[in-house]
């Protein structure tokens, strides 16, 4: 759920902001920022199937769009864990992340940019 403050009291923008529309997926927020022309930009983490796959989305005035299409996943099969984001001066998102090798491998760092 995403909501603001109008003032007064608090008002919904976003009812449910998930990846998934299976209601018993996980979902753990990783990055927040809010870009120079005042759009906030979410990352985190969510479980698709047996997997956490990473997303980042940025708000464009009305809804919540995926940057870099829709999940992010470095190794398939792998599970996202860490997920941080930064933005420029042009308004240009970054992503660190860290993920799994595999089920039970070792974790590598992955870089991405959103153009």
């Amino acid at each position: 759920f995403v909501r603001t403050w109008n003032g007064t009291s608090w008002t919904q923008v976003v009812s449910n902001l998930s990846a998934s529309s299976d209601p018993g997926t996980h979902a753990q927020l990783s990055g927040f920022a809010i870009d120079g022309l005042g759009r906030q930009v979410l990352a985190w983490n969510e479980q698709q199937g047996t997997e956490y796959l990473a997303y980042v989305y940025r708000h464009n005035g009305t809804q919540f769009v995926p940057l870099g299409g829709a999940a992010i996943d470095a190794v398939p099969g792998g599970d996202s864990g860490q997920v941080r984001i930064a933005i420029d001066g042009c308004n240009q998102v970054y992503m660190v992340q860290d993920e799994q090798n595999g089920k039970g491998g070792s974790r590598d760092l992955y870089f991405w940019v959103f153009r």
